[in-house]
């Protein structure tokens, strides 16, 4: 999950005044109702809230939390939220590398915004993003939408003339990486990390574990810590086999 997508406006809810955390959604992601717990509010929480806030608003409950939060995370657990997704945060030097660079990198050619190429960039890393998405908590929004959060700029490898693999860059920030071949993204990743390499002292990026091009990027460098940003969903169906609905106060 990228850091862009947290720093998006988010839409703040209410259920009832005397609900205690920040309850919101997201506009790329509004299939889910987002919960923001202190760790001043875990015990005053029951688990049975969870339950009764599905109920009230007819969607699943979505909590991000770092894994170092243990507390919180026994009571999602007990809740009866599932893990999801793992999210590392990754900012690395060319000492962390594990896997050699090649030594005459493929020449990249780069999109920027307002070209052709930048398009197809554009809609590759959208249907990429949906894909990987899909499990966890589905895409919302629509193409157009989507492109205006990303970069303007994009490097990307072609094969048979076609994109197959492509990666929004910011400075030193690896925002959105896609690929559609392993084989193919393992020469993209070496060449576009020693680009960067080449022009920045260190590289910035995310990887979550339902996205395989990031975690492969992420398996070129020595793993730093165990510590990550993690998401856990709720589901709940009543007898009908889906969520009742209220309308909110």
């Amino acid at each position: 999950m990228s850091r862009r997508f947290r720093a998006i406006p988010q839409m703040p809810i209410r259920l009832r005044s005397n609900d205690a955390m920040k309850m919101y959604y997201k506009k790329f992601h509004s299939g889910h109702l987002y919960l923001d717990i202190e760790d001043c509010e875990i015990d005053t929480i029951r688990p049975s809230l969870f339950e009764e806030l599905m109920d009230r608003s007819g969607k699943p409950l979505q909590v991000s939390v770092s894994s170092s939060r243990a507390q919180l995370v026994g009571l999602l657990k007990q809740s009866g939220f599932d893990l999801k997704r793992r999210c590392y945060d990754m900012h690395v030097l060319t000492s962390d590398l594990v896997v050699p660079l090649p030594a005459k990198p493929q020449s990249l050619p780069m999109a920027h915004i307002g070209t052709a190429a930048y398009d197809s960039c554009v809609e590759k890393m959208y249907q990429y993003y949906r894909d990987t998405h899909s499990t966890v908590n589905p895409l919302t929004c629509t193409q157009e939408e989507f492109s205006e959060i990303l970069p303007q700029t994009a490097a990307y490898s072609k094969f048979k003339n076609k994109i197959d693999s492509a990666a929004f860059i910011e400075e030193n920030e690896i925002a959105y990486l896609c690929s559609s071949s392993e084989s193919g993204f393992l020469e993209f990743a070496r060449s576009l990390i020693s680009d960067l390499f080449d022009r920045y002292d260190s590289i910035v990026f995310e990887a979550d574990d339902t996205d395989w091009a990031a975690m492969q990027l992420k398996a070129f460098f020595a793993q730093k810590e165990d510590v990550s940003f993690d998401t856990y969903v709720k589901r709940y169906a009543n007898e009908c086999g889906e969520p009742s609905r209220e309308v909110f106060c």
